[in-house]
């Protein structure tokens, strides 16, 4: 599971640009939120 969350917090930065990055975070953190809440 731990794998997952890192590919998807890796990509999440590697596509993240600037003004980008706050939602982006945002997006990575509900993300997380949402894997552990189905867990």
């Amino acid at each position: 599971m731990s794998d997952t969350r890192e590919i998807l917090h890796t990509r999440c930065h590697i596509s993240i640009n600037g003004l980008a990055h706050t939602s982006c975070q945002s997006r990575c953190s509900y993300s997380v939120l949402l894997t552990q809440a189905v867990k």
